[in-house]
This record gives C-alpha cells, structure tokens and sequence, in this order.
C-alpha cells in the first residue's frame, strides 16, 4: 500500500527592501512608529467598542437561549466578526493605498480587483463606523432603565398604619358613645317604668274603693290615668330626645373620622407625587447623562476609525515617499508535528485495519491448493513486532497448507507417541490420552456421561 507524502505548509513572508531616498526617510522616521503606533491603539479601541456591540446584540437577540451556549456564539461573533472588520479593512486600506501612490493601475484587470477591493474597505469602514458610534451610544441609552417603578410599599404601610389608628381611635368613641346611650336610656326607661307602674298601683286601688262603692273612686282613677298618659308621654320623648342625640353624636364620630382618613389619603398621595417626581427626576437625569456619555464616546470612536485609517494611509506615504519597498516572498515550512501524528496515526490504523480483515476473513477460507504464501506488504509505521507477527502468520499458513497432506505425522501432546490427526487442532492420539490429560491439568477425575 503506498502511503500519501505529506505536504509542506507555504509561509508568505513580507519583505521591506532599505529606503532609498535617506534625506526623507531620516525626516520622517522619528514620528511615523509612533503614528503607526496611534492608529493600532486606535484600532483596538474601535475593535473593543464593536465587540460590545456585538456582545450587546447577541446577547439581546440570544436572551430566551441557554446562558452557556449564548456566552460561546457571542464569543464567536465577536472574534469572526472583529477580526473580520479590523484586519481586512487593514488590509485592504494598505492595498488601495500602495496601488495608488505606486502607480501600479497599469491595466484593466488591476483596475477590476481595485475597484472590488475598494468596494470591500468602503463596506468595512462603514460596518466599523456603525458598530462602534451607534453602538456604544445605544449601549448607553440601554444601561439606564426604560420604565421606572416606584415602590411604595414602605409609604403604603405606613399609611395603613396611620389608618388603622385613626379607626381605632374613633371606633373607641363610637363605644364610649354607645355605651353611655344604652346606660343613659336603660336609665330613664327605668325611671319613667317606676313612675308609672306607681300610678298603675293608684289606678288599681281607685278601681277596688269604685268596686265597693266609693263615690270618689271614680275620679281619682280619671285622674290617675291622665297622670299615666302624660308620663308615657313623656318617657317616649325623653327616649326618642336621647336616640336623636346618640345618633347626632355618633354622626359627628363619623364626620370626623372621615375627616382624618381623608386627611391621611391626602399625605399619602402627596408623599407618594413627591417620591415619584424625585425618582423621574433622578431618571431623567440619569437619561440626559447617559445621552452626553454616549454621544461623546462614540464621537471620539468614529474619531479614533477615522485616525486609525489616516495612520495607516501616512505609514504608507511614508515608505513610498523613502523609497521602501514590499516584497511578498513564499517559503516552505515542514508539517507541524500535529500533522505528522495524525498521518502517522491514519496510516497506522489502516495497517491493523488490513491485518484484522486478512487474518479473520482471508485465511478463514478453505483453499483446495498448495503454495507458498504471499507476504503482507508493509504499511505505515513499521516494527519488529510487525516482522515477528508476519513471520508467525506465514509459518502457521505453511502448517495449515500440509494438513492437507495424507503422510502428515504428528506427536501426541500427552504420550508423545506419532499420529496420524484427522484435522489441525487435533492434539492427543487417543480419547484416553485426552482425559488423562485434563486430569492432571484439573487435579481431579474426569467423569464421562454413558451415552444412551
């Protein structure tokens, strides 16, 4: 079996020749690191406020997934989607820039790939903005809280509070009230009950004197009556007059019960206006700040894109302007060890594949001549093992090639006396050698069963 070559990786390797022109290049060099320098500070921090946007949207879009897998797809989008931005725009922002100060737009076909990566660093440059200017002043916006809340439950419990004093406080009137007015009336009715069951008892004894004959009887019992009259009379005054006064009373109770609550109410609702305008107030502020910040960060961003590309364009007027020229140059660089593992690994698993099929499938048949065998090409990694296991097998495909033979003579494992074997596993000349054999391997006797 021929195994595959491993294939050499390619190292594109980028070459500056010296500058040429060392007035220029002299004047210049002190400054261009360092805005070399600027614009890859300024491109780290746009690439850091593209990958909160990132962040921000995947996990807002991400919000209903698992928390694990949303962590690693927004880690991902971030790293594709930064890398892609920051080092093609790099890139391509460096081609445009050398095709042009280098004249090289000598032909259609230049002017072709020009125009598309032209079209590409536009698309990038614009994406960058984006992401990072309105990005981070969305960001701000969202990290102060849409809708505001206020929780009045500390208000509203001490409000319950106050309430149920103010009813406890006028319910206790109310019983004071109600129980001076039933002592009051139970008093009176009492009074004007002996009043007039003191008459009835006159009426009583005027009406026995009438009965035996008295003359007079009859008017002191007309009399009598009129007083009686006139004291039910008045005890139902004097009741409906108290009645009248407990329920004026217990209205005024109420009036100014009413009076407190509604009072109460009205230091409830002020106190909870006044917390909700401070906390709207807080809100607003907190908006107003968050829309300063966010304008302001994501001005000096879409500043640091445009630096960034400003550099990036001076670095190279400036090794045009010394004369230094690019030059890509390709080298090759042997397989990583990785690679030779893994070759190492396939080629040898393939070999022990082809052996297992070879020993359990090709020799397993039963062939009806006599010949030599052929040996195992060797494939992939090779060892003494492997020459120890390929001799083993061609001596025992030469032992099983002459059990075909009519003359094959072999010894008896236990007697060692020659036989004549009727088939390759055939190891004892005699059943008796054979159960004689197993006793003394097992240390006890063999019983056989009688056959029927």
């Amino acid at each position: 079996m021929q195994i595959k070559s491993i294939q050499n990786r390619l190292n594109v390797k980028e070459l500056f020749t010296k500058a040429t022109d060392k007035n220029f290049f002299n004047l210049f060099q002190p400054v261009i690191p360092k805005i070399d320098l600027t614009g890859k500070i300024a491109q780290v921090i746009s690439a850091a406020t593209e990958g909160v946007t990132v962040w921000v949207i995947c996990q807002s879009e991400l919000s209903n997934v698992n928390k694990i897998v949303t962590f690693l797809l927004s880690v991902i989008a971030i790293i594709l989607v930064v890398a892609a931005i920051e080092v093609g725009g790099r890139k391509c922002l460096q081609v445009l820039t050398r095709a042009i100060i280098w004249k090289r737009l000598t032909s259609f076909w230049y002017w072709i790939l020009f125009l598309f990566v032209a079209a590409i660093t536009g698309f990038l440059f614009w994406q960058s903005y984006v992401l990072s200017t309105k990005g981070i002043d969305q960001s701000f916006k969202e990290s102060v809280k849409v809708a505001v809340t206020f929780d009045d439950s500390q208000l509203l419990d001490k409000h319950n509070t106050f309430s149920n004093q103010i009813n406890t406080k006028y319910d206790n009137q109310n019983k004071t009230l109600s129980d001076a007015f039933i002592l009051n009336f139970d008093s009176k009715e009492k009074e004007y009950n002996s009043k007039i069951d003191a008459v009835n008892n006159l009426i009583d004894e005027h009406t026995r004197n009438k009965a035996k004959g008295v003359k007079w009887a009859q008017s002191h019992v007309n009399k009598q009556t009129k007083i009686r009259d006139i004291l039910i009379t008045e005890k139902e005054s004097k009741l409906a007059e108290l009645t009248t006064g407990h329920t004026k009373d217990l209205k005024a109770v109420e009036s100014a019960r009413l009076a407190a609550l509604n009072k109460e109410d009205n230091r409830y609702n002020k106190a909870i206006e006044k917390a909700e305008k401070a906390l709207n107030d807080n809100h607003e502020s907190d908006k107003n700040s968050a829309k300063f910040w966010g304008n302001l960060f994501s001005g000096l961003v879409g500043l640091m894109i445009v630096v960034a590309f400003v550099c990036i364009v001076i670095t190279e007027i400036f090794r045009r302007g010394a004369g230094i020229e690019i030059d890509y140059q390709e080298n090759e660089l042997p397989p990583t060890l990785f690679t030779v593992f893994l070759a190492g690994l396939n080629n040898r698993t393939f070999n022990v594949s082809y052996n297992l099929v070879k020993k359990w499938y090709v020799e397993k048949k039963d062939f009806d001549f006599i010949g030599q065998s052929i040996p195992m090409r060797r494939i992939g990694f090779h060892s003494s093992t492997d020459d120890a296991h390929e001799n083993r097998m061609t001596d025992e495909r030469d032992k099983n090639t002459n059990y075909v033979q009519k003359d094959f003579i072999k010894q008896c494992e236990y007697c060692k006396s020659d036989f004549t074997p009727n088939h390759k596993k055939h190891r004892f000349c005699a059943d008796d050698c054979r159960k004689r054999a197993w006793e003394e391997k097992n240390g006890r006797q063999l019983k056989l069963k009688a056959k029927k």
